[in-house]
């Protein structure tokens, strides 16, 4: 019996042995993908009209659907894993599914490559490397002529004794990362990688940009080795995103020494004379930059606090251990959701110049086939006249009925509608539930408009960014947001606003969020902005006695009714090791007060636009203070 399987492996290995011999007899001529043709499905990392023409510049041709006469399916791992339609189909009829990785790479060998190599089927890929590995073993054993298991590759080069050698050599593996994914986008083609030392691919690779770092990660265990250590990610962390931090605002010398002797008193509509408020920020970075640099000690008090944290909370999720590269990747997503740089597409009824026309459901089915774009906005649905008075539910309903057309969306922004069509407060808007129900893969969420807001309790591991703009945000609608069971959820800010406007919040409303005991509520939290408050001055006391803010990086209560008496409960906030920003912007601080701030708080203060003091009346109650946003 042991003699069949021999002989059957054996055979095996001869079939395999001819079969290469007719792949390396017949050499590719003309264009890449001469005669394939490539239905393309997901979102990839160009364009899909970028992607088509990239495959017909190189011979190749594209069909919008799967049919017989398509060759290959190219799509993606989240494609792949949630079986499509397009999947299903291209498995039925045996098609290679790829991922893009094959069409560069054999663009870039100037010929097809096995498509096994790059399948998004991790078994055809394992069978695809087994057999790779075996014709490795066999021209292997033919280079070892002499049978003492060396070969020339392994020797020591001979040469100028005076050149500086590295001690170690890098010999490229090509097996699957660690991750479990298999790429060679960068480097298969680049042999002389083999020779690089460890420390000088670390180097290399920290200028890179991180969804570039990210990926060159997965394409072998070589590159992923080079920087998968504790000090490599703390010093990008540093480098990538604390530099660019700290040079938004480079303080100048002669910002810095002209100083007025006297404090500044903003006068009530924040003119700053001098830049009084602009030195402050400017001397604060200059103080307390080395706050924000991330050491090894205050990571591991970041790890700790957020170990308590999941293990206080009562996600359904399984929350993965902070580590120095987990932290990276959180700060940079945080950094690009929150910015302009995702691709995005606009649904609106209102042109560029004022003017509303056309159906906002056909602006939305156009908006939607952009396949390309990560983030969708959605503007105003309806004449200017009526801008206050219709609601958003029938918007709402389309996205959770067109659910499926929208599940490449990374970032959506609802109701970003100008203050010249209608004023915040004026919007209405309805249960937006099923939004975070009906987009599972959602990152990002910002929304404006109070009017008849409703929010049910839900639940996502992968949500990141909430951002409620509003001029009077409800409890209810508070609470329910804290309920949520969101364990990756990085960035918070609550527009909370006036009573006038539907703001009925009080200090009970934060009870549970604001506990000095660790609730666990959000674990992954690095920004907590508690913005445009209301004379709830309660409320910064118990900010400064929670278990949540000892564990974020971000503070932001600007835009509100700080004065005196608020701050002055903020000096707590000098024993709190993690804490790097302290946003008081649009405030009603006097010079006195915010000079104070800065020199007593080792966090970076910022204190831009300040309203001046709050005058008292007769009766010595501050009533002349106004939150930014409240109609």
């Amino acid at each position: 019996m042991i003699g069949a399987e021999e002989e059957a492996e054996e055979e095996e290995e001869k079939d395999d042995e001819e079969g290469d011999e007719e792949e390396e007899e017949k050499p590719h001529t003309g264009p890449v993908f001469s005669g394939m043709t490539f239905c393309l499905s997901g979102t990839l990392s160009m364009g899909r009209k970028e992607m088509e023409a990239l495959i017909k510049k190189n011979g190749g041709k594209t069909a919008a659907s799967v049919t017989k006469s398509v060759t290959h399916l190219l799509t993606t791992e989240n494609e792949f894993e949630n079986e499509t339609s397009k999947v299903t189909k291209a498995k039925e009829l045996g098609l290679p599914l790829v991922g893009e990785n094959f069409i560069h790479e054999s663009i870039t060998a100037k010929k097809p490559l096995p498509a096994d190599q790059f399948s998004l089927d991790e078994e055809v890929r394992e069978a695809f490397e087994e057999k790779r590995g075996k014709k490795r073993k066999r021209g292997e054993d033919d280079d070892d002529e002499d049978g003492d298991g060396d070969d020339e590759e392994g020797e020591e080069v001979e040469g100028n004794e005076s050149m500086d050698r590295p001690t170690k050599r890098i010999k490229l593996s090509w097996e699957r990362a660690p991750t479990g994914r298999y790429s060679g986008t960068v480097t298969e083609h680049l042999y002389g990688f083999n020779v690089v030392p460890q420390d000088v691919l670390s180097i290399i690779f920290s200028f890179l940009e991180p969804r570039s770092l990210f990926g060159v990660m997965c394409a072998c265990k070589t590159f992923h080795g080079a920087v998968d250590t504790e000090e490599f990610w703390l010093h990008y962390y540093n480098a990538i995103i604390v530099s660019p931090k700290l040079a938004e605002i480079k303080p100048s010398e002669e910002l810095l020494k002209n100083e007025p002797a006297v404090p500044f008193e903003a006068n009530r509509y924040g003119r700053e004379e001098n830049n009084f408020a602009k030195r402050l920020l400017a001397t604060s970075i200059v103080k307390n930059a080395r706050k924000h640099v991330m050491t090894l000690e205050r990571f591991k008090i970041f790890a700790d606090l957020r170990s308590k944290a999941v293990a206080a909370s009562s996600t359904k999720f399984t929350v993965p251990a902070l580590t120095t590269k987990s932290l990276t990747r959180e700060a940079y997503y945080r950094i690009l959701l929150s910015g302009d740089q995702l691709r995005q597409v606009k649904a609106s009824t209102a042109s560029n110049d004022g003017e509303f026309s056309g159906d906002i459901f056909k602006s939305l089915s156009k908006a939607a086939s952009k396949k390309d774009a990560e983030k969708f906005v959605v503007g105003a649905w309806t004449g200017v006249e009526d801008a206050s008075e219709e609601s958003a539910a029938p918007v709402v309903k389309w996205i959770v009925d067109n659910k499926d057309k929208l599940q490449h969306i990374k970032s959506l922004y609802l109701c970003d509608i100008p203050p010249d069509y209608t004023e915040i407060s004026w919007i209405n808007l309805c249960d937006i539930s099923g939004i975070f129900q009906s987009l599972p893969n959602l990152l990002s969420y910002t929304g404006k408009g109070s009017i008849d807001l409703a929010i049910q309790p839900f639940a996502s591991n992968k949500l990141m960014r909430i951002s409620l703009i509003k001029g009077g945000l409800p409890a209810s609608v508070i609470k329910s947001i804290f309920d949520c069971d969101l364990p990756s959820l990085v960035h918070l800010e609550l527009y909370l606003g006036t009573n006038n406007y539907g703001g009925d919040y009080k200090p009970e409303t934060f009870e549970k969020f604001l506990s000095p005991t660790e609730h666990g509520i959000f674990p992954s939290l690095h920004r907590l902005g508690l913005m445009n408050m209301d004379k709830c001055d309660a409320l910064y006391g118990m900010i400064v006695k929670s278990a949540i803010a000892k564990r974020v990086l971000t503070i932001d209560l600007s835009l509100g009714t700080l004065d005196k008496r608020g701050a002055e409960e903020l000096f707590q906030l000098k024993n709190f090791p993690l804490l790097e920003d302290l946003e008081l912007n649009y405030n009603y601080l006097s010079g006195e007060m915010m000079e104070r701030l800065v020199d007593e708080l080792d966090c970076c203060v910022s204190l831009l636009d300040p309203q001046g003091n709050a005058h008292e009346n007769q009766n010595n109650q501050w009533d002349d203070r106004y939150c930014s946003i409240s109609e």
